[in-house]
Protein backbone atom coordinates (compact mmCIF):
# COMPACT_ATOMS: atom_id res chain seq x y z
CA UNK A 1 0.00 0.00 0.00
CA UNK A 2 1.18 3.46 -0.68
CA UNK A 3 1.95 6.23 1.67
CA UNK A 4 0.26 8.21 -0.19
CA UNK A 5 -2.73 6.34 0.74
CA UNK A 6 -1.99 6.28 4.23
CA UNK A 7 -2.70 9.51 6.95
CA UNK A 8 -0.78 7.56 9.46
CA UNK A 9 2.94 5.84 9.13
CA UNK A 10 4.28 4.21 11.89
CA UNK A 11 7.87 4.98 11.55
CA UNK A 12 9.12 1.45 11.84
CA UNK A 13 6.86 1.26 8.58
CA UNK A 14 9.21 3.76 6.81
CA UNK A 15 12.84 2.60 8.24
CA UNK A 16 11.51 -1.16 6.85
CA UNK A 17 10.25 0.38 3.54
CA UNK A 18 12.48 3.57 2.83
CA UNK A 19 15.88 2.82 1.21
CA UNK A 20 18.64 5.73 -0.03
CA UNK A 21 19.16 5.81 -3.45
CA UNK A 22 21.81 8.75 -3.24
CA UNK A 23 22.70 11.16 -1.11
CA UNK A 24 22.25 14.57 -2.22
CA UNK A 25 24.06 16.64 0.31
CA UNK A 26 24.69 16.98 4.22
CA UNK A 27 25.45 20.04 5.92
CA UNK A 28 26.91 20.24 10.23
CA UNK A 29 22.24 20.65 10.75
CA UNK A 30 20.86 19.28 7.57
CA UNK A 31 20.93 16.79 4.62
CA UNK A 32 19.43 15.56 2.15
CA UNK A 33 18.98 11.99 -0.09
CA UNK A 34 16.96 10.59 -2.89
CA UNK A 35 15.07 7.58 -0.56
CA UNK A 36 13.13 5.27 -2.58
CA UNK A 37 10.24 2.45 -1.25
CA UNK A 38 11.36 -0.87 -1.62
CA UNK A 39 7.29 -1.57 -1.60
CA UNK A 40 5.65 0.53 -3.89
CA UNK A 41 8.39 1.85 -6.12
CA UNK A 42 7.94 5.32 -4.92
CA UNK A 43 10.46 8.19 -4.85
CA UNK A 44 11.02 10.50 -2.12
CA UNK A 45 13.59 13.37 -1.57
CA UNK A 46 14.58 12.94 2.35
CA UNK A 47 15.39 15.86 4.46
CA UNK A 48 16.31 15.78 7.94
CA UNK A 49 17.61 18.17 10.38
CA UNK A 50 18.95 18.81 13.52
CA UNK A 51 17.31 21.36 15.73
CA UNK A 52 19.42 22.18 18.84
CA UNK A 53 17.82 23.83 21.82
CA UNK A 54 20.25 25.47 23.59
CA UNK A 55 17.93 26.97 26.33
CA UNK A 56 17.69 23.57 27.36
CA UNK A 57 21.24 22.88 27.44
CA UNK A 58 22.24 22.32 24.01
CA UNK A 59 19.56 19.36 23.58
CA UNK A 60 19.32 18.28 19.89
CA UNK A 61 16.14 16.61 18.44
CA UNK A 62 16.34 15.16 14.62
CA UNK A 63 13.39 15.96 12.03
CA UNK A 64 12.60 13.89 9.00
CA UNK A 65 10.57 14.41 6.39
CA UNK A 66 9.36 12.83 3.11
CA UNK A 67 8.24 15.11 -0.59
CA UNK A 68 7.28 12.47 -2.86
CA UNK A 69 8.58 13.20 -6.45
CA UNK A 70 7.61 11.13 -10.10
CA UNK A 71 10.08 10.03 -12.05
CA UNK A 72 10.98 12.51 -14.20
CA UNK A 73 11.74 14.76 -10.96
CA UNK A 74 13.76 11.42 -10.09
CA UNK A 75 15.65 12.24 -13.34
CA UNK A 76 16.41 15.83 -12.92
CA UNK A 77 17.77 15.19 -9.33
CA UNK A 78 20.05 12.37 -10.47
CA UNK A 79 21.02 13.45 -14.23
CA UNK A 80 20.45 17.42 -13.92
CA UNK A 81 21.45 18.19 -10.17
CA UNK A 82 18.13 19.23 -9.49
CA UNK A 83 17.44 20.72 -5.95
CA UNK A 84 14.67 20.49 -3.61
CA UNK A 85 15.66 22.97 -0.81
CA UNK A 86 13.15 23.22 1.86
CA UNK A 87 11.41 25.46 2.42
CA UNK A 88 11.05 27.00 -0.96
CA UNK A 89 10.86 23.68 -3.14
CA UNK A 90 8.33 22.01 -0.72
CA UNK A 91 5.28 23.10 -1.66
CA UNK A 92 2.67 20.35 -1.90
CA UNK A 93 2.04 17.36 0.65
CA UNK A 94 4.51 15.76 2.35
CA UNK A 95 5.42 13.20 5.50
CA UNK A 96 6.97 14.56 8.57
CA UNK A 97 7.59 13.07 11.51
CA UNK A 98 5.75 14.09 14.47
CA UNK A 99 5.12 12.81 18.09
CA UNK A 100 4.29 8.87 19.45
CA UNK A 101 7.20 7.91 16.16
CA UNK A 102 4.31 8.66 14.03
CA UNK A 103 4.63 10.07 10.01
CA UNK A 104 2.13 12.20 9.01
CA UNK A 105 0.91 14.30 6.15
CA UNK A 106 1.26 18.29 5.77
CA UNK A 107 -0.01 20.37 2.76
CA UNK A 108 2.00 23.24 2.99
CA UNK A 109 -0.14 25.32 0.91
CA UNK A 110 -3.24 24.67 3.52
CA UNK A 111 -5.28 23.68 0.29
CA UNK A 112 -5.68 20.03 2.39
CA UNK A 113 -7.13 21.29 5.36
CA UNK A 114 -7.12 20.13 8.52
CA UNK A 115 -7.54 16.52 9.12
CA UNK A 116 -9.70 17.13 12.30
CA UNK A 117 -11.45 19.88 11.25
CA UNK A 118 -13.00 17.85 8.29
CA UNK A 119 -13.73 14.82 10.18
CA UNK A 120 -15.33 17.15 13.20
CA UNK A 121 -17.25 18.62 10.20
CA UNK A 122 -18.39 14.93 8.76
CA UNK A 123 -19.03 14.51 12.53
CA UNK A 124 -21.41 17.49 12.43
CA UNK A 125 -23.01 16.71 9.26
CA UNK A 126 -23.99 12.53 10.76
CA UNK A 127 -25.42 14.67 13.94
CA UNK A 128 -27.83 17.05 12.24
CA UNK A 129 -29.13 14.08 9.64
CA UNK A 130 -29.37 11.82 12.59
CA UNK A 131 -31.41 14.43 14.13
CA UNK A 132 -33.52 15.54 11.26
CA UNK A 133 -34.40 12.13 10.96
CA UNK A 134 -36.24 12.21 14.40
CA UNK A 135 -35.93 8.17 15.09
CA UNK A 136 -33.92 7.98 17.80
CA UNK A 137 -34.39 4.22 19.16
CA UNK A 138 -31.92 2.27 20.46
CA UNK A 139 -31.06 0.80 17.20
CA UNK A 140 -30.97 4.36 14.78
CA UNK A 141 -28.30 5.19 17.94
CA UNK A 142 -26.44 1.98 17.70
CA UNK A 143 -26.32 2.72 13.77
CA UNK A 144 -24.87 6.56 14.01
CA UNK A 145 -22.33 5.60 16.81
CA UNK A 146 -21.09 2.73 14.41
CA UNK A 147 -21.14 5.24 11.80
CA UNK A 148 -19.08 7.45 13.59
CA UNK A 149 -16.69 4.64 14.88
CA UNK A 150 -16.20 4.08 11.17
CA UNK A 151 -15.51 7.40 10.56
CA UNK A 152 -12.14 7.74 12.76
CA UNK A 153 -11.12 4.41 11.50
CA UNK A 154 -10.89 5.59 8.25
CA UNK A 155 -8.76 8.37 9.40
CA UNK A 156 -6.60 5.72 10.71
Amino acid sequence: MSFKDQSKIAQETLQQRIETVRELGESDWEAYSLAKDTETGEHYIHYAYIHRDIARGVEQESFHYLLPVDSDEVLAVLFEGKQYLYPQAWQKPFLRNGPDGFYVWYDPTGEGGDKDEQLGQAMRDMLLKFKQSGKTDETDVKRLLNDIERLYKEED
